[in-house]
């Protein structure tokens, strides 16, 4: 099993370990936390990529729809929500979509004392899209999750 550090494992370090448990699951591993808090993060997962392919551009635009952001942050914001790191080479042609689809709109602006980035932020069109995605995102997680860990759904 893993070993794990409740403390190296939080965003702000305030968080407490109550219960842990891992196993190594090819080449990823489980992870079963009950902590005491929710911003805690466990680093060096290693998630499948069709898991990642499923759920990058839901993560994406939800993350772009809390305020205009640059690629980088949005990765970030990402990698402390647990989802690993997603290379800008994933991230930037995904951002590039969601423009093109009018989901997310895209201004740059000038550095200070760096290069300019460009800043995304969400349209109307794309807040409705995020609203519709993350409905049809419950029922979809409850459902594969009760087939999975085969429970019967009642819904």
């Amino acid at each position: 099993m893993p070993a794990f550090n409740s403390e190296a494992g939080s965003r702000a370090g305030n968080c407490r370990c109550v219960d842990f448990f891992g196993a190594v699951r090819g080449p990823y591993y489980v992870v079963i936390l009950t902590s005491l808090c929710d911003d805690l993060v466990v680093e060096n997962l290693n998630w499948p990529a069709e898991w990642l392919r499923g759920v990058l551009a839901p993560a994406v635009l939800s993350v772009v729809s809390d305020g205009q952001t640059y690629g980088y942050l949005i990765a970030q914001r990402l990698a402390d929500a647990g989802l690993g790191t997603v290379k800008g080479g994933t991230l930037y042609p995904l951002l590039a979509r969601l423009e093109q689809d009018g989901d997310v709109a895209s201004a740059w602006r000038e550095g200070q004392g760096g290069p300019g980035r460009k800043y995304y932020s969400i349209t109307p069109g794309g807040r409705q899209h995020l609203a519709a995605l993350r409905a049809d995102w419950q029922v979809f997680a409850n459902r594969s999750t009760a087939v999975i860990t085969g429970r019967k759904e009642h819904s």
